[in-house]
């Protein structure tokens, strides 16, 4: 890639520009940059098509998130686990 040509971009920028792009924050140009760059490089494709799946999951009604309660009892069962595995 030419760096005076811009509407190229490398993965760096394509994966930034899809996390724009989940948040509503791309610009008209990043969303044509990042449609071009996903189009031509497949591992980019991936990632996008992963992250989109995940943000959708994300926003559906029947995830639940772990009370802060649970957290620490979890955080400190696995500490606890890892000290005595630690000492055998």
């Amino acid at each position: 890639m030419k760096k005076g040509n811009k509407l190229f971009i490398s993965c760096e920028q394509a994966i930034q520009y899809c996390t724009k792009s989940q948040y509503k924050e791309i610009t008209f140009y990043g969303k044509l940059t990042l449609k071009i760059h996903i189009f031509i490089c497949k591992l980019c494709k991936a990632y996008t098509r992963k992250n989109t799946k995940l943000t959708q999951l994300l926003k559906d009604e029947k995830v639940h998130c772990l009370h802060s309660e649970h957290k620490m009892k979890m955080d400190s069962l696995v500490r606890q686990e890892i000290l005595e595995n630690h000492q055998n």
